[in-house]
């Protein structure tokens, strides 16, 4: 899943982000979790917010891993 489609559609406003569950990153990276809700990542099925959301394995600032 390449995350340049992703980083995009947040930014089109085309991902709806919503829902009353928390991001589901890792509890020290929460603290850099933006507000407006979650959604759901396709691939791993967990939620994340807007800063989170996108997949970035390389580690490099912001996304989670997707396995």
């Amino acid at each position: 899943m390449d995350p340049a489609p992703m980083a995009a559609a947040i930014s089109a406003g085309k991902l709806v982000f919503g829902g009353s569950e928390g991001c589901c990153t890792t509890l020290i990276y929460r603290a850099n979790c933006v507000g407006g809700g979650v959604a759901k990542c396709p691939k791993c099925q967990y939620h994340y917010c807007k800063y989170h959301y996108p997949v970035n394995n390389s580690g490099a600032q912001g996304g989670h891993c997707c396995n």
